[in-house]
């Protein structure tokens, strides 16, 4: 089993609220699809966008999953897809 970590934004690049379901949707995706998850305390994070330079902020929580060695490609391709 291997430990993959993400953060979650709480908020949409425009400073509104991701919406409670969203986020609960999330939650309840990952513990089914991977027998569940932790979710960490509420922090901040900082990114750059490589497009026009525009330095953002993020309220964010941790979401850690434990996934099988053959699991890990799917965990990593979920994880980019919410992302999106």
């Amino acid at each position: 089993m291997k430990e993959i970590s993400t953060y979650l934004p709480l908020d949409y690049n425009d400073k509104t609220p991701v919406e409670s379901g969203v986020i609960q949707g999330i939650i309840r995706d990952l513990t089914i699809r991977f027998g569940g998850c932790s979710v960490g305390s509420e922090g901040m994070g900082y990114w750059q966008d490589p497009k026009d330079g525009v330095i953002y902020d993020d309220r964010n929580i941790m979401i850690t999953i434990a996934v099988a060695d053959e699991q890990i490609d799917e965990a990593k391709s979920l994880i980019i897809a919410i992302g999106k």
